[in-house]
């Protein structure tokens, strides 16, 4: 419930946030919850969009990126090297390496750059 004090931000009929009220022009109030959250929700669609990237380009990543995670290999960092060879070295020999990559069992992007130099 919005009162003098407070704020409430409402979807329907659940509440989203409750804030102090400030009469201050220009101020702005801030969770640090909910800036976290952003924060997150940001970093997890920015790696995202990385890898839909990779696998719209060479659909065989797929497997590269299972076997990776599998290993406990760090997936973001997996995803911006991949990415770069992907600049690098275009779709068709990015392809031809992640196939013997796969094949391999030998996820990490440094075998891949091995293998396509």
């Amino acid at each position: 419930m919005t009162t003098i004090e407070q704020v409430t931000i409402l979807a329907g009929t659940e509440t989203i946030a409750t804030h102090a009220r400030s009469y201050d022009k220009g101020a702005q109030i801030e969770n640090e919850t909910h800036i976290q959250e952003l924060v997150t929700r940001k970093h997890q669609a920015s790696q995202h969009r990385g890898q839909n990237r990779l696998m719209h380009a060479v659909p065989i990543v797929a497997t590269i990126l299972k076997q990776a995670a599998e290993r406990g290999f760090h997936m973001e960092q997996v995803t911006a090297h991949l990415l770069r060879l992907l600049d690098a070295y275009g779709v068709t020999k990015m392809s031809a390496a992640l196939q013997t990559a796969a094949t391999n069992n030998t996820p990490h992007p440094n075998s891949v750059r091995f293998i396509l130099e």
